[in-house]
């Protein structure tokens, strides 16, 4: 993978995971879901789940915002390896949620792990997190 879809991917990755904090995710994540299955729709409410379940744990603190950022950027990783034309949707749905601002949150610290992505674009993935 090129430097600039994985730059891409990275700035998409902290983007949503911003937007998961604010209003304005209810109106993002049907379009996230919609990319991640590629038109699968079966495979759309899972994404949808999945969302759902790592904005709540996102709004509860209960996992740090690094970690689901790095799970992001790596579905999307996948994603442009995969489906190199989705680059110019991702880049739109990042510029639509800087147009819309966004919270901004720390995403940072020290973060390591693997992730390995499964043919069905789901990913396993195992994290050490030092604050």
């Amino acid at each position: 993978m090129d430097i600039a879809a994985m730059a891409l991917a990275a700035t998409a990755g902290q983007a949503l995971v911003q937007a998961m904090v604010t209003d304005g995710w209810a109106g993002v994540r049907a379009r996230v879901a919609r990319l991640l299955s590629r038109g699968d729709q079966n495979q759309e409410q899972r994404e949808l789940d999945e969302l759902d379940e790592a904005a709540g744990a996102v709004r509860a603190e209960a996992i740090p915002v690094s970690v689901v950022a790095g799970h992001l950027q790596g579905r999307i990783q996948s994603l442009l390896e995969n489906y190199p034309e989705s680059a110019a949707e991702i880049e739109a749905l990042v510029a639509g949620l800087k147009e819309k601002g966004s919270t901004n949150i720390n995403v940072g610290g020290s973060v390591s792990g693997q992730i390995i992505a499964g043919s069905n674009n789901n990913a396993v993935f195992r994290v050490t997190h030092k604050p």
